[in-house]
């Protein structure tokens, strides 16, 4: 699965995308490397990584630095997790164009009669 392809395919933006896409092939990434590889600011990325670990497709581990300073935030994928939440969004989305084919195809009905067209 190209993760990312499949996530803008699907309607996710290309820089969430490219951080998924990123642990998925770099496991046990940290905050910094993700930053400054996909070079994003670090509010935003931030961001998405809190956006991912509340949606459990990441996993978030600490471990403390020597010294002081804040403990290094790593990131695991949770592939599995991934998978069915696009597979449902993907059934969901084709769910939506039959009911709008459906509705399309009433229109090209409609119009069809001259009957009922009126101009």
């Amino acid at each position: 699965m190209n993760i990312k392809e499949t996530m803008i395919k699907t309607g996710y933006k290309d820089n969430e995308a490219e951080v998924i896409d990123y642990i998925y092939h770099h496991d046990n990434a940290t905050s910094r490397e993700i930053e400054h590889t996909l070079n994003l600011r670090q509010p935003i990325a931030s961001i998405i990584l809190s956006k991912y670990t509340d949606k459990k497709w990441v996993q978030e581990t600490q471990t403390k630095n020597r010294g002081k300073g804040r403990p290094t935030k790593h990131y695991t994928i949770q592939e599995h997790i991934i998978r069915e939440d696009i597979r449902r969004a993907v059934q969901h989305m084709m769910s939506q164009m039959k009911i709008r084919h459906a509705q399309l195809e009433m229109i090209l009905t409609e119009i069809s009669d001259e009957r009922t067209l009126n101009v």
